[in-house]
């Protein structure tokens, strides 16, 4: 063969090696993609809203603005693959819901419902992940309290649409769900996850290959899940469920549900709720506010960001903060690895950082027959006998104002949640990141060592170029684990923030009710009138009003 021939074999061999490298590197770092192809929400059924291309920053826009059609339109028009249908479905009912599109939010509740069903099982069961999987790669089931927050609004849903035996039914799942695996659940997050002994191995191997300080690292992990951080139940969801029993005629597990409620929300007034005085009817209102907190990524960087965390005596550290990199020695072969740092991720939430518009909300109540003159029942102590009943003069001519209580703070769920999720979601977040960053330095040497002049002789422009570009691929392919390296913050961001509710008996008849959220200083912010609220006697009337504003 001839040397030119042989330079020729040899030089596209180098580029295939250099190539190969590149491969597997991406190989290693990325994530797993799921379905090949994505699927757009798609039903037969009419809808008030037509379908936008989903763009991100104007989703989020109609949400914080409160303008649920265009949050609809985008949810709609929304590519998605199979792991994440779940949670655009719960986002799309909640959205349809609040946007009072009840027929399709009915629809997509129950599809979301059933699917939740399917996969809750492996959510709660699967006690022990494989390190290596990055939880964004696996199928989103839900979370806890979203379970039991889709049969709350999907209750409302029937409700509205005068279907009290389809609202009773959702009734009826929340109380299943609770039996059945809420109680699991909370023991599922509290177990420890077994360890797997491959892969603690190996990443024991690559700490040490590294020259981590491993006890440093671990006393940065967030604090493991208490009992007390476990979501159990929802005042919101056993309100209605309350009201609903009283509809129904259901005064035990009424009463049950306003002693649940006495619990999770002891300010919260729901024993006035179950006795309606003799000749009255109920008048209650409901008021959901803001949208609720969204969780966020928490990174943190070694060495950076541990103090005494190298134990290795040959290694250094440039740089300083979360941009400070480890500088390995040289391999016996000569072969420097670009210097690198590695990132371990968990989810965080911080419910003080949400800002919060109302500081209450209150609701005014007068007979839809009055001619102006009426008298007023304030909420402000020494000023009434009982705000909760209203008569009239004879007339039909009365009015009241009346403060609703605090019912439940959504953020709550979402900070129960984080708080028993981030530990683990560290653990395995230090086991993967080392892992990946162990296999790319590992690969990155092979490849720079295949590349290097053995003989220590001069090298050809061509050998000089190829080896730049595979030092530039290594270190790509190092940053690129980190790159790769990301949270699971997913959850349904469609849901309010906080639900205020209460109400007053009344005489049976006819009602226009104005739902106002006040500021501080008591101003309105917003109000909402709802006209000729029919109430019966010795029955509970329940209206739903919302300001779903950030």
């Amino acid at each position: 063969m001839k040397r030119a021939e042989c330079s020729s074999i040899k030089y596209v061999l180098r580029i295939g090696i250099a190539a190969a490298c590149i491969c597997v590197f991406a190989s290693c770092v990325s994530a797993p993609k799921g379905d090949a192809e994505a699927l757009v929400h798609t039903d037969s059924r009419p809808h008030a809203v037509k379908k936008k291309k989903y763009n991100e920053a104007r989703f989020y826009k109609a949400l914080d603005d409160g303008d649920f059609e265009s949050a609809t339109a985008f949810l709609l028009g929304q590519k998605i693959t199979n792991r994440e249908r779940i949670r655009q479905y719960l986002d799309l009912a909640f959205a349809e819901h609040f946007g009072k599109v009840y027929d399709s939010s009915i629809e997509v509740c129950n599809k979301v419902d059933a699917l939740m069903e399917d996969a809750v099982t492996k959510s709660v069961t699967r006690t022990v992940l494989s390190a290596t999987l990055n939880e964004n790669a696996s199928e989103y089931s839900g979370r806890v309290y979203e379970y039991l927050y889709v049969n709350l609004f999907n209750a409302l849903n029937y409700y509205h649409r005068g279907d009290m035996e389809g609202a009773l039914v959702e009734i009826r799942k929340i109380g299943n769900k609770q039996r059945e695996y809420i109680a699991k659940y909370g023991k599922a997050v509290l177990a420890k996850d077994a360890p797997q002994k491959r892969e603690i191995t190996d990443a024991d191997y690559a700490a040490a290959l590294f020259g981590i300080n491993m006890p440093a690292l671990i006393a940065k992990s967030p604090p493991q899940a208490t009992k007390d951080d476990v979501f159990r139940d929802s005042a919101a969801s056993r309100y209605v469920s309350m009201l609903f029993r009283l509809m129904n005629g259901d005064a035990d597990d009424a009463r049950i549900d306003a002693d649940v409620i006495a619990m999770l929300s002891p300010r919260f007034p729901a024993a006035q709720m179950l006795a309606i005085p003799e000749g009255k009817g109920r008048l209650d209102v409901l008021a959901f506010y803001g949208l609720i907190g969204r969780r966020y990524e928490q990174s943190f960087y070694f060495p950076g960001d541990v103090v005494n965390g190298l134990a290795g005596l040959n290694f250094s550290v440039i740089g300083i903060g979360s941009s400070a990199m480890i500088v390995m020695p040289p391999f016996p072969n000569g072969v420097v690895i670009p210097a690198f740092r590695l990132k371990f991720v968990y989810p965080a939430f911080d419910a003080s950082s949400i800002r919060q518009h109302i500081a209450g909300v209150r609701i005014l109540v007068s007979a839809a027959n009055a001619s102006g003159k009426s008298a007023t029942v304030r909420t402000a102590a020494g000023k009434h006998e009982d705000p909760s009943v209203i008569g009239t003069d004879g007339k039909g001519e009365a009015a009241a104002v009346c403060d609703l209580s605090l019912l439940e703070d959504f953020n709550d769920a979402v900070d129960k949640d984080v708080r028993t999720h981030a530990a683990k979601a560290f653990a395995r977040s230090v086991v993967r990141s080392l892992l990946k960053k162990s296999a790319a330095v590992t690969a990155g040497e092979a490849t720079l060592a295949a590349l290097a002049d053995k003989n220590g002789s001069g090298k050809s422009f061509t050998d000089a170029l190829l080896y730049e570009l595979a030092y530039l691929s290594v270190s790509a392919a190092i940053d690129a684990v980190d790159a790769a390296e990301t949270a699971d913050v997913r959850q349904s961001v469609c849901l309010p923030a906080r639900a205020y509710a209460g109400g007053c008996a009344v005489d049976p008849g006819s009602y226009d009710v104005t739902v106002q959220y006040v500021d501080a200083s008591s101003n309105i912010v917003f109000q909402e009138r709802f006209a000729s609220v029919n109430v019966e006697s010795g029955v509970p009337v329940l209206i739903e009003s919302s300001y779903m504003k950030k």
